[in-house]
């Protein structure tokens, strides 16, 4: 047991706490069977004590496999997806007796994106000699240039936004009456999910103040527009990662922030029987998206594959589609939760297994792993916190989002585009520049 024993203090604290938090998160899902919080969960319990004691061990072996490896920022996303993922599948796995064969591959996949994350191997690419104060400028005024073009089309059609989005229960009637024609659309997604959240961290980055507080600004303009709360909650993220993207023991205060939100939000629900906390922090984003990952697993055991569906090759090569009539995400919500209203949606490798089953996980487990991989080598350059600034809305919605889409013209093939051509090093100053020049030659 040397690879324990070789374990930084650090580490051995951050495993402890969470394993803390996986008994969260068994006791958050006791809670939610007992108020009968949802009718699928109460037809889903078939509890296996074998099961519950493989998923301990499978995450003992994760969490050593991980913090085996340097500190990076690759290490700070597979943590955050090892809480957000992995704790609470284990324990759906375990209290609905689910598939072993599914859960076994779920974790092989977490070891794989961990070694392909931290390969340290040169690639071997035919590089194109193109100087990156050239890129890092083209890409820079692209983004300024596609906000003033995105921005003036949504004032364009719908006009300057109100407050009635502040009242989040009236958020889905302004997206229902929001309005763009098609590509316009994409333009605008691809804004606020990402090329704004960029240009504040850049701006923030480079000190221009009265910049940042404009596309902050733009941000919150969205949320008026739209009612899409994640533009709004992503705001705080952005700027979090920011101030203390460089802190060194993130990934400890990550840990402990999330054991004791649960724990009140848990304390909170029992004393003043108010759960609006525990529903949206422990339910939605936890539970909820863990138990679907099974859904989706059962599902697509007995209906038609999604193949390259959704995807920019539907559009080129216009496959057939066995869910025109009703959407699968509403075909499983009304075939498990009695809503074909609700659009049931999971991560990345339970779409993966919808798409072409246990090879389309792996497919999916190696794309993440890349994707990691060339964020780590982009730190090199660039700064960690800004790194995880940029990145954060691409990568940590595929906790319930889908990645094939995204990698194909979306969030994450702009990102890919930024950490492959971005080097914000060259957009200092002149004068900054200069300082540093005096100060080599003295």
């Amino acid at each position: 047991m040397t690879f324990i024993k070789n374990l930084k203090n650090n580490d051995k604290l951050i495993i402890g706490i969470t394993f803390i938090i996986k008994v969260l998160m068994d006791i958050s899902y006791m809670l939610l069977y007992s108020w009968g919080a949802n009718k699928a969960f109460n037809q889903w319990t078939d509890f296996s004590i074998l099961k519950y004691f493989f998923g301990f061990i499978a995450i003992f072996i994760v969490l050593i496999y991980l913090f085996s490896k340097k500190n990076n920022i690759g290490k700070i996303y597979i943590y955050i997806f090892v809480v957000l993922m992995f704790l609470p599948v284990t324990t759906i796995f375990a209290f609905i007796n689910g598939s072993i064969l599914y859960y076994t591959m779920i974790f092989i996949m977490f070891l794989i994106i961990i070694a392909i994350t931290f390969n340290e191997r040169k690639i071997k690419i035919k590089k194109l000699k193109i100087d990156p104060k050239i890129t890092t400028k083209i890409l820079y005024f692209t983004f300024i240039i596609s906000t003033i073009i995105s921005f003036g089309s949504v004032i364009y059609y719908n006009g300057i936004p109100d407050l009635t989005a502040l009242n989040l229960r009236n958020v889905y009637e302004i997206r229902e009456n929001f309005y763009l024609p098609r590509y316009f659309d994409y333009l605008f997604r691809w804004q606020f999910q990402f090329i704004i959240p960029f240009l504040i961290a850049v701006t923030f980055k480079l000190k221009k103040h009265f910049l940042c507080i404009l596309f902050i600004s733009l941000q919150f303009l969205v949320f008026l527009w739209t009612g899409h709360k994640v533009a709004l909650f992503l705001l705080p993220v952005i700027l979090f990662f920011c101030l203390f993207g460089r802190i060194k023991n993130l990934i400890l205060y990550f840990s402990t922030g999330t054991t004791l939100a649960i724990i009140g939000s848990i304390i909170l629900t029992f004393f003043s029987r108010w759960n609006l906390i525990f529903s949206i922090l422990v339910r939605r984003l936890f539970i909820l998206p863990a138990f679907l990952k099974f859904i989706f697993h059962d599902f697509f055991q007995t209906n038609e594959r999604l193949g390259l569906l959704g995807t920019a090759f539907n559009r080129i090569f216009n496959f057939n589609n066995p869910y025109q009539e009703i959407p699968f995400p509403n075909l499983i919500g009304g075939e498990y939760f009695q809503s074909y209203e609700m659009r049931a949606n999971t991560g990345f490798l339970a779409e993966g297994y919808a798409r072409m089953g246990y090879f389309g996980m792996i497919f999916m487990a190696v794309i993440l792993g890349l994707i990691l991989n060339l964020l780590v080598r982009f730190t090199k350059k660039n700064d960690i916190g800004f790194a995880l600034a940029i990145s954060a809305m691409p990568l940590l919605i595929l906790n319930d989002g889908m990645l094939l889409p995204s990698l194909f013209v979306g969030n994450i093939t702009i990102l890919i585009g930024v950490l492959l051509f971005f080097d914000i090093t060259t957009l200092k100053s002149k004068k900054k520049q200069k300082k540093q020049g005096l100060n080599t030659h003295e």
